[in-house]
């Protein structure tokens, strides 16, 4: 990341905030979806723009499921 903030600041922001967010996790989605469970998400975009917080998301990905892949 091109940033002035540490590695290390970026992954206590991405646990403060999934400890926040998630803590034990969504009780509908833990018995709905198994674990083992993957998936692919599409970003259509229908006019020219800018998307902030890319480098963020995909550290937030990557803290969470280093398996996960990002294609911009």
């Amino acid at each position: 990341m091109d940033s002035k903030v540490s590695k290390e600041q970026i992954t206590q922001f991405i646990i403060a905030g999934l400890e926040e967010d998630v803590k034990e996790g969504d009780h509908t989605s833990l018995a709905c979806i198994p674990a083992d469970s993957r998936s692919k998400a599409k970003l259509l975009v229908k006019d020219v723009g800018v998307i902030a917080g890319v480098e963020l998301a995909k550290a937030v990905f990557a803290h969470v499921d280093d398996s996960s892949t990002i294609h911009i």
